[in-house]
């Protein structure tokens, strides 16, 4: 995700305000809020499982590896990747621990607030946000995000889709549970800006981008954008 855009107000809804919904696969953690502190350590090569009943053959991501070595580099629409619904990781290891340190890279390089490895063109459940001075990184692999409270609409651009402005209704509050780089299990909440980044890359992993979300108002504005874009892409690939 692109640098904090600005607000656009909406109203209210009591409906909305009263509305929650589940993303992702199982339920939502009860660990204690404590591990979120950890969810940014331990940048070493290691080997950590995971839950055993994720949803994936273990080892099943290593092949993704094999021809996609860093340095990688952002991936733009309309590149097939960032369509694809991603891969549950069952084991931490040396790939996962230098896909991380790539996309710290690529995020840093661009300043972005987030980044998801579907952008560095690799179909795996992982996303990273930026922090703040003196706060890591946050890394969240295999998350599962609730969503509640009112609708809002803020401008939001993406780092796949530069010159892309796109105001997106999300809800204002998010919960999040995932598995952090050393393996242990934090969830974190906030109502605060976080809560609409982990959306925007959650949407990453789901193959979703937020020009799937415009108005008619803003495929109107953004419309030679994304042409160009398309046309760029082509003219990568040589057609």
């Amino acid at each position: 995700m692109a640098a904090p855009p600005r607000r656009i107000p909406t109203p209210r809804s009591s409906n909305n305000a009263a509305s929650s919904q589940r993303e992702g696969r199982g339920e939502i953690g009860r660990e204690n809020s404590k591990d979120a502190g950890r969810s940014g350590k331990s940048d070493a090569p290691r080997s950590a499982a995971l839950d055993p009943a994720a949803n994936a053959t273990p080892g099943s991501h290593a092949h993704l590896f094999t021809n996609l070595r860093p340095p990688r580099s952002i991936v733009t629409f309309p590149d097939p990747v960032l369509r694809k619904k991603t891969i549950a990781i069952t084991t931490i290891d040396e790939h996962i621990h230098e896909l991380v340190a790539d996309m710290k890279r690529v995020m840093a390089e661009l300043g972005g607030g987030g980044l998801a490895a579907p952008q560095v063109s690799v179909p795996l459940r992982l996303f990273i946000t930026a922090g703040k001075p003196n706060f890591p990184d946050l890394v969240f692999i295999n998350p599962v995000i609730e969503i509640a409270g009112a609708v809002e609409a803020h401008d939001e651009g993406c780092l796949s889709l530069p010159d892309i402005v796109v105001a997106v209704l999300r809800p204002t509050a998010a919960r999040i549970t995932a598995t952090a780089l050393d393996g242990s299990l934090f969830t974190l909440e906030t109502s605060e800006f976080a809560a609409r980044v982990w959306q925007h890359e959650f949407d990453h992993l789901e193959g979703r981008l937020i020009i799937d979300r415009m108005t008619p108002r803003d495929k109107l504005t953004n419309r030679k954008a994304l042409r160009d874009l398309e046309r760029a892409y082509e003219e990568r690939r040589g057609g």
